[in-house]
């Protein structure tokens, strides 16, 4: 979110978050900007990272359909003085469908309509202006059959009936750890259909010491003196998984989220459905 190459031109590009509940956490990307290698205060600052605050789908709407093209014009007329939109993050989307109340038919056929509109104008926003576009959603506990996560349960018997709750793996779920079985991506298949990559962050509970930038496990090492320490002082593990991508297969990979940014651990696995 700061001022990185892309890849076309090797141009620098500016970005833009929409934000649907608190505030953008500027002090880490300051943080981001004094302790990443690649990053410079000279070169990189937040002067070019724009956002905007919508709280509900009709404001959403009205962003992506009049604020956005207006923020890239505005940005295009000064003259070369700031630097192009190359970037828009939605965090989050299904924070903008959080309503009380009960859900109803009716209001999730309005969802669906809402979810429709958004997605056409993510789509024309992204092929109009040349932008990459991150929308971060919500997951949900995925309730199960007797208490059994989905990978333990099997396929049902009845081979005439498609239910749902067997389908959702495929395009909600990832599958390399229990942890990640037990949620699943929120506002189901009509949102799944608009996206063509969709990516699953999970913390997994493991946690590792990291010595000389190097991942090692708690308590393992000859001589290490490392088995002895606190748990707290140990690193989360966390899990990336690409459930499913237009250009990818599947497939995931453990990291860590550090002062400096996301630094991936080990090799790359697949993920096994």
């Amino acid at each position: 979110m700061v001022q990185l190459p892309v890849e076309k031109g090797g141009c620098l590009g500016s970005a833009c978050s929409l934000t649907t509940s608190g505030v953008l956490p500027t002090g880490r990307l300051q943080q981001l900007i004094q302790e990443h290698s690649s990053l410079t205060s000279e070169e990189s600052s937040l002067e070019n990272i724009h956002t905007r605050s919508v709280s509900s789908p009709a404001e959403l709407r009205r962003t992506l359909q009049q604020g956005i093209p207006s923020l890239i014009q505005q940005i295009s007329g000064q003259g070369g003085s700031k630097l192009p939109l190359k970037l828009l993050i939605l965090d989050s989307l299904a924070g903008v469908f959080r309503m009380a109340g009960k859900t109803t038919s009716e209001t999730l056929m309005e969802r669906s309509r809402e979810l429709n509109d958004i997605s056409a104008l993510l789509h024309h926003l992204a092929s109009t202006y040349n932008l990459a576009i991150v929308v971060i959603n919500d997951v949900t506990s995925v309730i199960s059959r007797d208490g059994m996560l989905p990978s333990q349960q099997g396929e049902r018997g009845d081979a005439e009936s498609i239910y749902y709750g067997d389908q959702v793996r495929w395009f909600s779920r990832a599958g390399s750890l229990p942890s990640e079985e037990g949620f699943e991506a929120s506002l189901g298949l009509v949102w799944a259909n608009q996206v063509s990559v969709r990516i699953m962050m999970t913390r997994t509970g493991r946690r590792r010491f990291l010595s000389d930038n190097t991942p090692r496990s708690r308590g393992t090492g000859a001589g290490s003196g490392q088995g002895d320490t606190d748990e707290e002082d140990a690193t989360l593990i966390r899990r990336l998984s690409v459930v499913f991508s237009s250009f990818s297969e599947p497939s995931s990979i453990d990291f860590i989220v550090s002062e400096a940014g996301v630094i991936s651990i080990g090799q790359r696995a697949m993920i096994l459905t």
